[in-house]
């Protein structure tokens, strides 16, 4: 685990452990007695994950000593949607059965038993089988209600699995799709350095460390990422990483979550209720499958304020790494 992840934790309210690394998935019962002791588990995927990496957190949990409930596994086809009738189905089947959600997949299983175990007030732990969005360790999930894509509140993860052997391995749209949130970081420093100019959100330098500092890494190597590369894949997991515990309390601004360190206007864009879900073939769209058109759209603002002369993206205080 690196320094930045450390400090990252040390101000998390939620998430208390983060466990990255290849073959991660073998230590996912040595995180769950850390953080719940005796608690019974039952795992949550689908029927691809399950096979992907659901027997082996089962396999790992038995031999940590954990006692375990019958999975619950949802169907493979048609592909799972991150709809909250999925979040109250898995709610009415978590809720008679005592015993800690152990979520096992991207970011829509991770969103809707995030949901769902906020909802009965208990924490659960995520195990991440693809580096598909940037949302592991986040605050609140993303869920579509009413045909809208928003972020629906429930606290995050209190812990987190990464096996980077699984990630590198996955399908290469979910790392495109990972790779696509992560850029939208760009135009969101961009956005706040513009904010804090004009009074409206002051940049907070150690949040702004954890969630720019790695981001130009983990964006600097997508050939490698396209052909499977376990550490260039590490480095988008770590810089995805970062975008959860930083911003852990949310501050709330007329009762809805602030984030500026780590959604761009184009983010903002698409957690919004009156924003339709996107399609394509008839498939839900990743998140990040959006991000190149977000980050030009978002950027759009900041090149006009250029040509203009209106104003320059260093920060007032001259630090360069505070340029986008």
């Amino acid at each position: 685990m690196t320094d930045l992840i450390t400090r990252a934790l040390r101000n998390a309210t939620d998430t208390r452990a983060v466990v990255i690394g290849e073959g991660a998935v073998e230590r996912t019962g040595e995180v769950f007695t850390e953080l719940f002791g005796a608690a019974r588990a039952i795992v949550v995927a689908d029927e691809r994950t399950f096979t992907l990496a659901g027997k082996r957190v089962s396999e790992a949990l038995k031999t940590a000593g954990v006692e375990l409930a019958d999975p619950h596994i949802f169907p493979g086809e048609p592909e799972l949607y991150a709809k909250y009738e999925n979040c109250e189905a898995l709610r009415d089947v978590l809720a008679p059965v005592d015993a800690i959600a152990v979520a096992v997949g991207s970011g829509t299983l991770n969103d809707i038993t995030k949901r769902a175990s906020g909802e009965l007030g208990r924490p659960y732990l995520v195990v991440g089988t693809a580096a598909s969005m940037d949302g592991y360790t986040a605050f609140g999930s993303s869920i579509a209600l009413d045909g809208f894509k928003q972020t629906l509140s429930c606290p995050a993860p209190c812990g987190c699995v990464a096996d980077l052997t699984a990630m590198a391995d996955a399908p290469q749209v979910m790392t495109a799709s990972g790779y696509g949130d992560l850029l939208g970081k760009i135009p969101a420093g961009a956005d706040w350095i513009l904010s804090d100019v004009l009074g409206i959100e002051a940049i907070d330098q150690g949040v702004w460390e954890l969630v720019q500092g790695p981001l130009r890494g983990a964006v600097s190597r997508p050939a490698e990422l396209a052909v499977g590369d376990v550490s260039a894949t590490g480095e988008l997991v770590e810089g995805a990483g970062h975008a959860g515990p930083p911003v852990e309390p949310p501050r709330f601004r007329g009762g809805t979550p602030v984030q500026p360190p780590v959604g761009d206007g184009g983010t903002r864009c698409g957690h919004h209720p009156q924003a339709p879900v996107p399609r394509l073939q008839g498939r839900h769209r990743h998140g990040g499958d959006r991000g190149p058109l977000r980050t030009a759209a978002g950027t759009g603002p900041h090149r006009f304020g250029h040509r203009r002369g209106r104003y320059g993206l260093a920060h007032p205080g001259g630090d360069g790494n505070r340029s986008s």
